[in-house]
């Protein structure tokens, strides 16, 4: 509905009024000649008089039709009121648009609305004084408490002398489209906030690639200083920026995000390289971009996301160099480790061959005779040599981490060849207490036998050495097997002394590469250990006894 001036309308309540006023006289009507009235006597006062009224009658008559015919079909709500506040007459749509049930002509506008506030009472003493009032978004609270949002024009109208018969009102019901708007804000609203809230850049353009929104973000992101500083049409910020693909090409404007987006397309992790034209500034944006589909289906704009990760990727430059220098470094550590391993394993080995030479060399030159000792001697030291052998093939597999032979392994006899193995590499060291914890009906554990021997065998010597500087009588060495509590796909082993024990920093650091306890040790055996049982599917860790000494545990894949 058009809005008009102040003059028209007041016109127009006037022609409502007026035709209101007209009442039909409807069945009394006749046509001329059946009046028995003809041109020859229109001469005749008496005649005239008649000829007046009828036509008077018929000029009412057609006022009040055309009344009733805008009243029915009116596209907006019209009701015209007395001084009184009484309704003359409603249309169609009034009375439909306010729900008003039965006879309306009449009734008080007061009885049937009998809510209404001051301010509605106020508009009409204001209108019944002469005033014209309009508004757009007028609250309006139904019998029911219902709320209607209503663009109103109220005004007055006037009888033949020119006094003021009484006000007509004009609305129209905006509810719909108040709701929309009241939605529309709170949506703007959250989408503000959520827009503020974030650190990547946003924006969101219209179909001609026109910014609608966009966040403080955004400003930062092209290291603009204000949102008044940021160009209104993406198109516009080629004239600010150099905008390049990764491969250091320009990108051409269909290879933009929002020209992309404008397009159909949809894509995430796309980077540019953009460059500031008035500060020469260079960084790299980390885009993810989309089209928005109308609810026709058709696409009518774009949402584009943006962060900076120039200093993620400058950060990622610096880490592949120094893992470079670490590989590097690595790699050095990785030839020390490994020549310390082969002198760690082959230690054993050949110190017992030296050993039994040595006896050998000794019965040959006091005692020609004793062949027996000799050849035991000898057969030991061969043994010893080959087992010498059988650790460096080993050990150059688990170092080249290739694939060592596995089989079931009856653990309580490893360990039991590994006890005599450290006890006679020992010499004369000083033979401890030995215990053994077996829980029965064990199942074989899955293992090669060198190496898991080797892992034993190592733990058991140390065990061995912890204990030499305390009382013989203290000295007591525990080899526990049992199944795994926390596991039952595990077994669960323990070497445990009565030694001098580890400090909480030493068991932080025992299986720590070249870290010894020993004046003498390489600080490799611990380490190769580990990887050995890792290796194998277990774990091995070290403790403090509670009274004195330390205990080693490890545990192995018992066998399906």
């Amino acid at each position: 509905m058009q809005k008009r001036s102040d003059q028209q309308k007041a016109q127009l309540f006037e022609s409502h009024y007026n035709a209101a006023q007209f009442k039909s006289s409807g069945d009394g009507l006749k046509s001329d000649n059946a009046a028995g009235i003809n041109a020859d006597n229109l001469s005749v006062p008496g005649v005239v008089k008649i000829l007046e009224g009828q036509e008077q009658a018929k000029l009412q008559h057609l006022k009040q039709h055309n009344l009733n015919l805008l009243n029915n079909y009116a596209p907006a709500a019209i009701a015209i009121f007395d001084r009184n506040m009484r309704y003359l007459s409603a249309s169609a749509r009034w009375i439909s648009d306010f729900n008003i049930q039965g006879e309306v002509l009449g009734q008080s506008h007061y009885q049937i609305f009998t809510n209404l506030c001051s301010a509605c009472i106020d508009y009409h003493r204001r209108a019944m004084a002469g005033e014209i009032i309009t508004a757009d978004n007028y609250r309006f609270e139904m019998p029911n408490g219902e709320v209607r949002w209503l663009r109103l024009e109220m005004g007055p109208w006037r009888e033949e002398n020119g006094e003021i018969g009484g006000i007509v009102i004009f609305t129209e019901d905006n509810t719909q489209r108040k709701k929309a708007e009241l939605e529309s804000e709170v949506s703007r609203a959250k989408l503000q906030a959520a827009l503020s809230s974030m650190h990547d850049a946003v924006y969101i353009a219209n179909d001609h690639g026109e910014m609608i929104d966009f966040n403080q973000a955004f400003v930062s992101f092209h290291r603009f200083q204000s949102k008044a500083d940021c160009p209104l049409h993406f198109a516009e910020y080629r004239t600010e920026l150099d905008v390049f693909l990764m491969n250091g090409e320009p990108a051409r404007r269909e290879q933009l995000p929002v020209a992309r987006a404008l397009t159909g397309e949809a894509a995430s992790g796309v980077e540019y390289t953009l460059r500031s034209k008035r500060t020469g500034e260079t960084w790299i944006g980390h885009y993810s971009f989309a089209p928005i589909h109308n609810s026709a289906g058709q696409i009518s704009g774009a949402v584009v996301n943006a962060r900076d990760i120039t200093q993620q990727r400058n950060m990622e430059k610096l880490i592949q160099i120094k893992r470079i220098q670490l590989d590097e470094a690595n790699q050095h550590l990785l030839v020390r480790q490994t020549a310390a391993a082969i002198a760690h394993e082959l230690n054993q080995p050949l110190a017992a061959v030296a050993n039994y030479t040595s006896v050998a060399l000794h019965i040959l030159e006091t005692d020609t005779q004793n062949l027996e000792t000799l050849r035991y001697a000898l057969t030991h030291a061969e043994q010893q040599a080959q087992r010498a052998g059988k650790v460096m093939h080993e050990l150059m597999a688990l170092l080249y981490k290739n694939q060592s032979e596995k089989e079931p392994l009856d653990m309580p006899a490893v360990m039991a060849e590994a006890v005599e193995i450290a006890l006679g590499n020992c010499g004369s060291c000083r033979q401890p207490q030995l215990i053994w914890q077996i829980e029965p009906a064990l199942s074989p554990v899955l293992g090669n036998y060198l190496q898991i021997q080797k892992v034993v065998v190592n733990l058991i010597a140390n065990a061995i050495q912890a204990m030499q500087s305390i009382d013989a009588a203290q000295a007591t060495l525990v080899l526990s097997i049992a199944g795994f509590v926390e596991d039952a796909a595990l077994q669960h082993f323990c070497v445990s002394d009565s030694g001098t024990g580890l400090s909480q920093k030493a068991i932080n650091e025992v299986f720590q590469p070249f870290y010894s306890t020993k004046a003498t040790g390489l600080g490799m055996g611990l380490a190769i250990s580990r990887t050995i049982i890792e290796a194998h599917g277990g774990k091995l860790w070290a403790e403090s006894n509670p009274g004195a000494g330390a205990s080693f545990h490890f545990t192995l894949p018992v066998t399906k």
